[in-house]
């Protein structure tokens, strides 16, 4: 440690005496607050009170030099300048020009870019609608535009009558008004045989030896999931045993063949959780 000196802090706004024995200190600044607020005075924060509401907030120095209000949020700014800043034609930024309506005859006032870049003028979203429907055809709504295509069907399920574009009913054989009736339909027409997922049902027998071979494969591969890693802990419940080739392929016949015997095999199964099980029953459809 060094000799003990006594310095006075360089900060105009402080000029503290104070002593330091640190042989590294220049003995300028009495603290790093000082000395931030002796080489940029402009960072320095002071206390001054919201404009709108009173609310003591903190701001630097240069942030006060810049604006003669401070607010302590948007909502006050806002609300502040609601009050006493400059609207309508007192703005600054005020060219609003009158106009016509084309519709009603009405006498507004319009930014004069807005009204430049539209032949016709409107007072409101009701007038241009209604002048759009007299007279202009390209903007005439349903049947009436000249561009109007669509052809209407009868729904499947119910019969009623739907409209749909060409191309909805070139792609799509059977039509419906709702999703209502396209889940009746499909429950009624698309189930078992008819479904375009039919498998040919699930097998109710695999086998005598099934539930041996079923146990040795979760025994074998330690009562864990060999896709996503949780076991029979986690799941509160037996893993499933899924067939790698799916077992309808080996065409057995119970009581006429032993194909249940290839069919089940250990290299042949595999234990997954249900979730698991899914996805790899989805993949070799």
């Amino acid at each position: 440690m060094g000799t003990t000196r006594t310095c006075i802090c360089q900060n105009p706004e402080c000029q503290k005496t104070f002593t330091t024995n640190n042989p590294n200190h220049s003995g300028k600044y009495c603290s790093n607050a000082c000395y931030k607020a002796a080489r940029w005075p402009g960072q320095r924060r002071f206390t001054v009170p919201c404009t709108q509401c009173g609310k003591e907030v903190e701001r630097k120095k240069n942030e006060l030099e810049a604006s003669k209000q401070v607010f302590c949020s948007r909502s006050c700014h806002d609300a502040w300048r609601h009050a006493h800043g400059p609207r309508g034609e007192n703005h600054h930024q005020y060219s609003r020009v009158e106009v016509i309506c084309d519709q009603c005859g009405k006498t507004f006032r319009k930014n004069p870019f807005a009204v430049a870049n539209r032949n016709a003028r409107f007072c409101s979203k009701d007038c241009q609608n209604n002048w759009n429907r007299l007279n202009a055809p390209n903007l005439q709504m349903g049947s009436k535009n000249p561009r109007y295509t669509q052809q209407s069907v009868a729904c499947a399920q119910c019969g009623q009558t739907v409209s749909r574009q060409p191309w909805q009913i070139e792609g799509y054989a059977i039509q419906f008004c709702n999703s209502v009736c396209m889940g009746a339909w499909r429950a009624e027409h698309l189930t078992g045989e008819n479904s375009p997922n039919w498998r040919g049902g699930h097998p109710e027998y695999y086998g005598p030896n099934w539930e041996q071979q079923r146990r040795k494969a979760r025994q074998r591969d330690g009562y864990t999931c060999q896709h996503c890693g949780r076991n029979e802990r986690e799941l509160g419940r037996e893993l499933d045993v899924h067939h790698i080739t799916p077992f309808r392929r080996f065409g057995y016949m119970r009581g006429q063949n032993d194909a249940y015997q290839t069919a089940n095999r250990l290299e042949n199964l595999i234990s997954l959780c249900n979730p698991c099980h899914k996805r790899a029953e989805d993949r070799t459809l």
